[in-house]
């Protein structure tokens, strides 16, 4: 006997259900690992600690702020919220200062000399690096500033420094104690803030009319990432499959969270309306930033297409617990290293985000 439309869509609507289903990718669910509390002593939090980069072991560096104290130290902490060690400290008389972590423990930033800044990297167990400024002039940039913003794992470092016949700064790479300078778009300056186990490195630059320009640097060659439409952008951070990710403006100025993948600058889909960055992605191509809407920030996680609220990701227990303040990277076990405030206290608290088993 002959099928009629009703009977077919019997037949046929189950199947196809089922198979949107399984093309429907769950938001994975999260649960939150103290890495670093607020110390209390006397009542008050003595001691607080804010979040700044974790390698793909979860081991995590940290600032650390001491009450009444205006001067900031930096420490390791490992995935289970064990101290490791501290790697410095800036005061008023000096210092340094720390801002990313490779897989060997390995730690960038830049240290004060008394009258100009050079670049660092404290070796764990991988490699160290002291950096000056260009080498140009009669001192060879020996005595011009320096600063590191982030490092891979086959030794590379990048950032910012400052030449010493002219005195702009301008991006840099440096490996194997070679220091290439990266340049501008036409512009006066250039900043290099992350790079890949390859060597690319990724920031902004300048172009004559004073826009920026979020860059790529590949083998030598400096490549403009464009806009979203708009006058700005800057790339933050790059994978080692070379996904680059950060924040461009639209035609109307509005900041939105971009991902560079096969040539193509692309909007994550953030809330309409809203302003939003891209700090950090994973070898997965997940990725981590913040949108702001009505004054508020939400960090987020972005993958398989879908934007979703950090926030909304945690267990229930945890939701009841915590609320994520900020973000800062993921890495390749999709582990989000967050700054989050629980009810009553006055500074937050360094969670590690794990998937939920």
């Amino acid at each position: 006997m002959p099928l009629n439309l009703h009977s077919l869509s019997r037949l046929l609507l189950p199947p196809l259900l089922a198979a949107l289903a399984s093309w429907s990718v769950a938001a994975p669910t999260y649960r939150a690992h103290v890495i670093a509390a607020p110390e209390v002593s006397g009542g008050v939090e003595f001691i607080w600690y804010s979040a700044l980069d974790t390698n793909h072991h979860g081991t995590s560096l940290l600032t650390l702020s001491q009450y009444g104290n205006q001067g900031v130290g930096f420490v390791v902490y490992d995935k289970a919220g064990q101290y490791l060690r501290s790697v410095g400290g800036f005061g008023r008389y000096g210092g340094n200062l720390c801002n990313a972590i490779n897989d060997h423990g390995d730690v960038a930033g830049y240290d004060w000399a008394g009258y100009y800044w050079f670049a660092t990297v404290q070796r764990d167990q991988g490699f160290s690096a002291r950096i000056h400024g260009f080498p140009e002039g009669v001192f060879n940039g020996s005595f011009s500033d320096a600063y590191a913003y982030g490092l891979s794992d086959n030794g590379h470092v990048v950032g910012q420094a400052v030449g010493e016949l002219d005195g702009r700064s301008r991006a840099y790479v440096w490996h194997e104690q070679v220091m290439q300078e990266i340049g501008t778009f036409g512009g006066a300056t250039s900043t290099a803030l992350a790079v890949n186990k390859n060597g690319v490195a990724v920031g902004y630059a300048d172009l004559p009319d004073g826009s920026v320009h979020a860059f790529a640097f590949r083998k030598g060659v400096l490549h403009d990432l464009g806009t979203l439409g708009g006058a700005h952008s800057s790339a933050l951070d790059i994978n080692n499959r070379g996904q680059i990710v950060g924040k461009a403006q639209q035609a109307d100025g509005t900041e939105r969270a971009f991902i560079f993948d096969s040539r193509q600058m692309s909007a994550l889909p953030t809330p309409e309306g809203a302003s939003a960055r891209a700090d950090s992605i994973n070898q997965l191509g997940q990725v981590i930033g913040s949108y702001t809407l009505a004054g508020q920030s939400h960090p987020f996680l972005f993958e398989e297409g879908s934007v979703h609220r950090l926030q909304d990701l945690l267990s229930a227990h945890d939701q009841a617990v915590w609320t994520i303040a900020g973000a800062t990277t993921i890495n390749d076990k999709g582990w989000i290293l967050v700054d989050a405030n629980k009810a009553g206290d006055l500074h937050s608290t360094v969670l590690l985000l794990k998937p939920a088993q």
